[in-house]
């Protein structure tokens, strides 16, 4: 391959993106054009990492304008298959899978293995942070002093028996003018 033909390549592919905001269809003619001149000149995808447009239209992808993505695993029966057998470290597969809304082509790419690892069991207890006296007193103190305000207004129960106190209180020295008005 020389460099006339990689120049045209990202000349083309240069020009599909620049395209893409006004013109759609010219946009992806231009990213078939890449593609096309890809599969001519014998470059596979994976050496130049191209996962940005649609092999089949050429569009380019946005994710929730052009396409849709989804992250997808190996099913969970097998990760539980593999652990009844004793396996030591299971594996689970993780893919991308993206699906062109133009043609509804998916294509997936292949993310690297998860391994589930055992969990380490030697764990130590850990000790409780000290704190100052200082600190001490001061929440000693606030406790107190809630526990007095609580105390001292009694609560809805405590706030409603005072309201009817001074109610009867009021009943209790007779009737006034004020009573009367509304």
């Amino acid at each position: 391959m020389n460099t006339s033909s990689l120049a045209q390549l990202q000349h083309l592919r240069r020009l599909s993106y620049s395209a893409f905001p006004f013109s759609f269809e010219l946009s992806s003619y231009f990213m078939s054009l890449f593609y096309e001149n890809i599969r001519h000149h014998g470059i596979s995808l994976s050496e130049i990492q191209d996962k940005t447009a649609c092999l089949s239209c050429g569009i380019i992808w946005i994710p929730g304008w052009t396409c849709t993505i989804r992250l997808r695993r190996s099913s969970t029966k097998r990760y539980w298959r593999q652990k009844k057998m004793k396996i030591q470290y299971p594996k689970l597969n993780y893919w991308v899978e993206y699906k062109c809304k133009r043609c509804d082509r998916i294509t997936k790419f292949q993310r690297e293995n998860y391994i589930i690892k055992k969990q380490n069991t030697d764990i130590r207890p850990e000790r409780p942070l000290e704190t100052s006296k200082e600190a001490q007193t001061h929440s000693k103190r606030n406790a107190n002093s809630r526990r007095r305000k609580k105390i001292r207004l009694g609560g809805l129960e405590g706030m409603i028996d005072r309201i009817e106190k001074e109610e009867i209180k009021n009943m209790e020295k007779g009737l006034s003018l004020e009573d009367f008005m509304l």
